[in-house]
C-alpha cells in the first residue's frame, strides 16, 4: 500500500512541474512540400501528415501534395485509412516524396490497434489480439450494437441472452468457459469499466479483444476473462464534417413453437387420462370434441390462438442520430445525438388510461473535446449520458409470454357474452386482461459518463517522459411509475350464473418513484517513456490505480474498492526482434485483511521473421511474424463480486429472528417465544483469487503481396483457486463456505484469415475466424462419496448429472422383466427406459452419469464487397458441437401439449415416435434429465446483412453533402441449424413459452454527411 501510494504521489508531483513549465518561443522552422503515393504511384487523398515533435499537422489534397513547416531533424507521421502508418525523417530535404503501403494487418482504419493505456502498431505486437473498426460493421437494428460483433473476432463468443426491447444484451466470452463462476469478459469504454449497451454504435470508434496475459496481465484481479476495449470517436484538426443517419424498420418474431388447436389438445387430454389409467372416463366428450372442431359454440368450446391474436406480426424500430466532429490545430471535438425507439410485439394493449405493450426509448449524447494547452499539455474531457424510458405490462413481460405459450387453447373465451373477461378456477389470469385490465409499469433510467485526462510531456525532464491521468465518474439513477389494478374474471361455462374470480381493484397513477442507484469512480495515474535510440525502440508504462463502485440496488452502501499498481516495459531491437515485460500488483477489499494484494507478471516476445535477409524479396511471403507470451492473470468475480450476493466471504454470516417469528425460541416455563441469532455460511479467513496461467504461442503471416492475411493462436491454460464447495460433516448443522480448491485446464487454437482484392472499380474482402477450445476440470470439491462415473473431474465445466436411456418401453412385459423404478409411481408403456448403471436392479439417482455437453467450436465468416457506387457487407455466424436440452420444450404435463406433442407414443406410432407418451400424473420418469432430450444444435445464421448505395460525389456536391448513402440492413435473418424443432439454436432456453420471441429485423437507413 505504502509503495502504492508512493508511486501515485510522485505522478501528481510530475504533473505538477509539467503544468508549471513555460513555453518558449522558437523560430518558425522551414515549410517541406512533398506528394504521398500509394504503391501504384498515384497519389492519395486524405493522409493526414503531422510533425512528430509539435502539433502542426495538414492534409494531403485530390493529387497526394501537401506542405507543412518542419525543421531539418523533424519526422513526420503519415495516417490514412486502409493503409500502414508510416514515419519519416526529413533529414534537411526540402521536397518529400513518400509512398504508403496498403495495411498488412487487417485491422480496422489502419494497423494501429489499442493496448491498455497506449496505441500500438499491430505489426509489432508480441499479444494475441484482435481488433476491428465500426467503419468495416454494419449498422445494428436493435437496441444493442453489440450484435453486430457475432462472428466477426477469433477468440470472441457473443451469446445472445434476451430479446425484448432494451434488454437484447449479449454475453461476451473471451476464449470460452473455463471456470465455474463468472467468466464474461471485462468491458472497458475508454479504460473505464462501464457497459457496451450504454453506448450508440455512432459513438465507437473500435473494439479490440485483449486474450493473452501479455496485456491481461495489466488489469491484475480484473483480467483472467479477457478484456474487450471500446474507443470512442475523437474530434480533428483537419476536416470538419456534420453527419446524420436515419434507420427505419421492423423487428418479426421468429421460432414460435406452434400450438394447438382445442380440438386436438382436447384429444390428447383424454389421450393422456387414459395412459393414466385405463378405465377413467374421458374429460371431454364426443359432443365437446365435435364442439372445438367445428367451432360451433366459441363461448361454450373455445379454441383460442393466443399467439396470432396477442403477438403482432412486426413491431416497429427507428434510430435517428446526428453527429459533428472537426476542430482546429488546438481543440478537437466530436459530439453526438442520438434516438432510438424499439415497439414490443404484444397486440390488444390498450386499456382505458393506457397502453401496456412493452416497448423501449433511448436517448444518447456524447461529446468528446481535446485542449492543447500548450505544445506540451494536452486535456481530453468526454461527456456522455443516455436516458432509457421502458414500458411493461404489470405482469412483466416473460409472464405474459409464459401465458400465450402455455395457456391450454380452450381454456376459456377471451370475452364471455357480456364482455366481462373469462376465466375458470385452474385458469384466473385471463390474457386480455392482463394486457388491458392489470397496469403498466414504466422504467426510466438516467445514466451520466464522465472521462478527464491529462498529458504532459516531460521532455524537459528526459526526452521521452511523459506524465498522464485519467480520472472518470458515472452516476446511474432508476426510477419506476405507473400502476398495478386488478380485474375480474368469470366463469360462464355452466348452467347458473357466472362464477367470479379474482378481486377487481382500480389505482391511481402513481409518479415516478426512485428506486436505486449506482455510483462509480476511477482514477490512472502514472508516467509514460517512448524513446528510439538507433536500432533500439524502448518504450515503458506505469500506473496507478483505484476504483469504487457503490451499487444501492444490491450492496447496500459498501463501497467496493479495487486498487493497485500497473506497469510494462517494451524493447525492440531494428523493429524486428521484440520483448515485453508486464506487471501489476492489484488488490480488491473483498478479500481478507493481509491478503487482498497479488502480483501478476507476464513476459512477451516476437520475431518479425520476414525482415531478415532470407524472406526480404520472397514473392510469397510478404510478412511473417512469430509470438509467444506467458503469464498469470486473477479474478475476484467468483461469487462475491459485482451483482454477487454476499461480499466480505472470509467473515461468518449471522441472521436475526424477532420474537414473533417462529425462527425464535422458548426460554422458561413461558410459551412466548424469545427472539434469536444463528450463524449462516463458515466464513473463509484464507478465501482468495482465482489465478488463470497462460502460455500462447502465435503466428501472424501476409502472403502474396499482403492480398492474404492469416493470425493463429494456440494456448493452454491452468486456472487455480476457484471457489468450490467444501465438503462438512452434517453433525456441524451449518452451511459450509467456499474453498479454492478448483482447477480447470483448458487447451484451444483460434484463428481468423483474409483476403483481400481490388480490380479497378471492384474490391472484395473475405474474411473468416474461428475458435475450438476444450476445458476439463482437475478438481472440484464437494465430491465426497460421488461414484467416479458421476465425477466432475476429467469433463468440461458445465457438465450435468442425466439418466442413460434406452429407447421407450412398448409393453408391460418389458417394464416387469426390467429394473425397478423410483423414478414414477408407476411406470407405462411409452415412458423412456433407462439402463441400470449400477447394476442394483433400481432406477434411481445412483444410474445417473455425468454427461458433457462438449465445448462449442465457434467460427464465423462474411465478405465485404464494393463496385462502384454499391457495397455489400454479409457476415455469417455458427457453432459446431453445440448440444441443448429441449426436455423443457417437449413438456409433457397437460398445460404444455403443443404441436411436438403430436410426435409422442402411441400403440400405433411405436415404431416411429419421437418423444414419450403423454400423461397427468407420474410423469417424474420422462420430466427428469437424460440423454433421450439432447439434440445437436449446431448452426449457421446470416447474422447481418447490409446492402448500399453511395450517390456519385458529382451529385451530391450539389446540394451542399460530402457523401449521401442509403442502405437496406438485415439481423437474424437465416438460420440453418441440425434442429428439428421451431426453435431458436443460439437463444438460452428456459423453458417453453418463458422466453421473448427470437427477433428478425429489416431496416432500411440513409447516411449523410455534410
Amino acid at each position: 500500500m505504502k509503495e502504492l501510494y508512493k508511486n501515485m504521489r510522485l505522478t501528481g508531483v510530475f504533473l505538477l512541474i509539467g503544468f508549471s513549465i513555460a513555453s518558449f518561443a522558437q523560430e518558425g522552422p522551414a515549410i517541406r512540400t512533398g506528394t504521398v503515393t500509394d504503391t501504384d504511384h498515384k497519389g492519395i487523398e486524405g493522409v493526414i501528415v503531422s510533425v512528430q515533435e509539435s502539433n502542426e499537422s495538414v492534409v494531403t489534397d485530390a493529387s497526394g501534395k501537401f506542405a507543412i513547416p518542419a525543421s531539418d531533424q523533424a519526422t513526420l507521421v503519415l495516417k490514412r485509412s486502409g493503409f500502414l502508418t508510416r514515419t519519416y525523417a526529413v533529414a534537411g530535404n526540402s521536397h518529400l516524396e513518400i509512398s504508403l503501403e496498403t495495411a498488412k494487418i487487417l485491422a480496422g482504419d489502419d494497423d494501429l490497434v489499442e493496448i491498455p493505456f497506449g496505441v500500438r502498431h499491430k505489426r509489432y505486437l508480441t499479444e494475441a489480439i484482435s481488433s476491428i473498426n465500426t467503419s468495416d460493421l454494419p449498422q445494428p437494428s436493435t437496441s444493442s450494437m453489440t450484435n453486430v460483433l457475432a462472428g466477426r473476432l477469433a477468440g470472441l463468443s457473443v451469446l445472445q441472452t434476451g430479446t425484448q426491447p432494451g434488454n437484447d444484451l449479449s454475453v461476451y466470452r473471451v476464449r470460452g468457459r473455463t471456470s465455474f463462476n463468472f467468466v464474461n469478459a471485462l468491458v472497458l469504454v475508454d479504460g473505464i469499466e462501464r457497459e457496451m449497451a450504454d453506448l450508440d454504435f455512432e459513438e465507437v470508434e473500435s473494439f479490440t479483444v485483449l486474450k493473452d496475459p501479455a496485456t491481461l496481465s495489466w488489469y491484475g484481479l480484473r483480467g483472467s476473462n479477457g478484456v474487450i476495449l471500446v474507443t470512442t470517436k475523437k474530434g480533428s484538426s483537419t476536416k470538419s464534417s456534420i453527419n446524420f443517419t436515419a434507420q427505419y424498420g421492423f423487428q418479426t418474431p421468429d421460432h414460435l413453437m406452434p400450438a394447438l388447436n382445442s380440438f386436438e389438445y382436447a384429444s390428447l387430454y383424454n389421450e393422456a387420462m387414459l395412459n393414466d389409467n385405463p378405465s377413467a372416463t374421458p374429460r371431454y366428450s364426443e359432443e365437446a370434441l365435435n364442439a372445438y372442431k367445428n367451432g360451433s359454440d366459441p363461448f361454450l368450446y373455445p379454441d383460442n390462438d393466443y399467439q396470432g391474436r396477442f403477438l403482432k406480426s412486426a413491431a416497429p424500430f427507428q434510430r435517428y442520430v446526428a453527429s459533428a466532429q472537426g476542430g482546429e490545430k488546438k481543440v478537437r471535438y466530436f459530439a453526438l445525438l442520438g434516438y432510438m425507439d424499439q415497439g414490443g410485439l404484444f397486440n390488444e394493449t390498450k386499456g382505458p388510461d393506457y397502453d401496456s405493450n412493452n416497448g423501449y426509448k433511448r436517448f444518447n449524447f456524447r461529446t468528446n473535446v481535446d485542449f492543447d494547452v500548450n505544445s506540451n499539455l494536452t486535456i481530453s474531457v468526454n461527456l456522455a449520458g443516455r436516458i432509457e424510458n421502458r414500458i411493461d405490462p404489470t405482469l412483466g413481460t416473460l409472464a405474459l409470454m409464459g401465458l400465450i405459450n402455455n395457456t391450454r387453447p380452450n381454456a376459456y373465451p377471451i370475452l364471455n357474452r357480456d364482455g366481462t373477461f373469462g376465466g375458470t378456477t385452474e385458469d384466473q389470469n385471463n390474457i386480455l386482461g392482463a394486457l388491458t385490465a392489470n397496469g403498466v409499469i414504466k422504467a426510466r433510467k438516467r445514466l451520466g459518463f464522465a472521462n478527464l485526462k491529462a498529458t504532459q510531456k516531460l521532455d524537459m525532464v528526459l526526452k521521452g517522459l511523459s506524465a498522464n491521468l485519467l480520472a472518470s465518474y458515472d452516476t446511474k439513477g432508476d426510477y419506476t411509475s405507473g400502476f398495478t389494478q386488478n380485474y375480474r374474471v368469470f366463469d360462464a361455462t355452466g348452467a347458473g350464473n357466472p362464477i367470479p374470480y379474482r378481486t377487481e381493484t382500480r389505482m391511481a397513477y402513481s409518479t415516478a418513484a426512485y428506486a436505486n442507484a449506482f455510483r462509480s469512480s476511477e482514477i490512472w495515474a502514472g508516467l509514460d517513456y517512448d524513446r528510439a535510440f538507433q536500432d533500439h525502440q524502448v518504450n515503458a508504462s506505469v500506473r496507478g490505480m483505484r476504483s469504487e463502485v457503490i451499487d444501492f440496488r444490491s450492496r447496500t452502501d459498501f463501497s467496493q474498492r479495487i486498487q493497485g499498481l500497473s506497469s510494462r516495459v517494451e524493447y525492440s531491437y531494428k523493429q524486428r526482434y521484440l520483448l515485453k515485460f508486464v506487471g501489476a500488483y492489484s488488490g480488491d477489499d473483498d478479500l481478507p485483511p493481509g491478503k487482498r494484494y497479488g502480483f501478476f507478471p507476464a513476459v512477451s516476445a516476437g520475431w518479425i521473421v520476414s525482415d531478415e535477409n532470407m524472406l526480404r524479396s520472397s514473392s510469397l511471403v510478404s510478412f511473417l511474424k512469430l509470438r509467444a507470451s506467458y503469464g498469470k492473470t486473477g479474478n475476484t468475480e467468483i461469487g462475491f463480486g459485482e451483482g454477487a450476493l454476499r461480499r466480505f466471504p472470509y467473515q461468518s454470516r449471522y441472521t436475526r429472528n424477532l420474537a414473533t417469528n417462529a425462527a425464535g425460541y422458548q426460554f422458561g416455563t413461558g410459551f412466548a417465544l424469545t427472539g434469536s441469532a444463528n450463524e449462516l455460511n463458515i466464513g473463509n479467513p484464507y478465501i482468495t483469487w482465482e489465478t488463470l496461467t497462460t502460455v500462447n504461442l502465435g503466428l501472424d503471416f501476409n502472403l502474396f503481396k499482403n492480398s492474404v492475411s492469416a493470425t493463429f493462436d494456440a494456448f493452454k491454460n491452468r486456472r487455480d483457486g476457484i471457489l468450490t464447495s467444501a465438503s462438512i460433516p452434517d453433525i456441524i448443522g451449518q452451511t459450509s463456505g467456499d474453498l479454492n480448491e478448483g482447477i480447470v485446464d483448458s487447451k484451444g487454437i483460434e484463428g481468423s484469415l483474409a483476403y483481400s482484392k481490388s480490380f479497378r472499380d471492384f474490391r472484395l474482402v473475405v474474411n473468416a475466424n474461428f475458435l475450438a477450445t476444450r476445458e476439463k476440470v482437475v478438481y472440484q470439491g464437494g465430491q465426497g462419496g460421488v461414484p467416479d462415473y458421476q465425477s466432475t473431474i476429467g469433463f468440461q465445466t458445465g457438465s450435468g448429472l442425466y439418466y442413460i436411456s434406452d429407447g421407450i418401453y412398448q409393453s408391460t412385459a418389458e417394464i416387469e422383466a426390467g429394473p425397478k423404478s423410483t423414478l414414477s409411481n408407476q411406470i407405462r408403456p411409452g415412458d423412456i427406459r433407462y439402463k441400470d448403471i449400477n447394476n442394483d436392479n433400481i432406477i434411481d439417482a445412483n444410474d445417473r452419469v455425468r454427461y458433457s455437453f462438449g465445448s462449442p467450436r465457434y467460427f464465423g465468416f462474411g465478405a465485404i464487397l464494393t463496385y462502384k457506387i454499391f457495397d455489400l457487407n454479409a457476415q455469417f455466424q455458427g457453432t459446431a458441437g453445440q448440444k441443448m436440452n429441449i426436455r423443457t420444450v417437449i413438456d409433457t404435463g397437460p398445460s404444455s401439449f403443443n404441436r411436438e406433442s403430436l410426435k409422442r407414443w402411441t400403440p400405433a406410432t411405436a415404431e416411429t415416435a419421437v418423444y414419450p407418451r403423454v400423461g397427468l400424473a407420474n410423469l417424474g420418469n420422462n420430466r427428469t434429465d437424460s440423454d433421450f432430450w439432447v439434440r445437436d444444435s449446431d448452426y449457421i445464421k446470416l447474422k447481418t446483412v447490409e446492402l448500399g448505395v453511395t450517390l456519385p460525389q458529382s451529385l451530391t456536391e450539389k446540394v451542399g453533402l460530402q457523401s449521401l448513402r442509403f442502405y437496406f440492413n438485415g439481423f437474424n435473418l437465416l438460420t440453418f441449424s441440425k434442429l428439428d424443432l421451431d426453435i431458436d439454436p443460439e437463444l438460452p432456453f428456459l423453458g417453453r413459452g418463458s422466453t421473448y420471441p427470437y427477433i428478425k429485423t429489416y431496416s432500411f437507413g440513409i447516411n449523410a454527411r455534410f
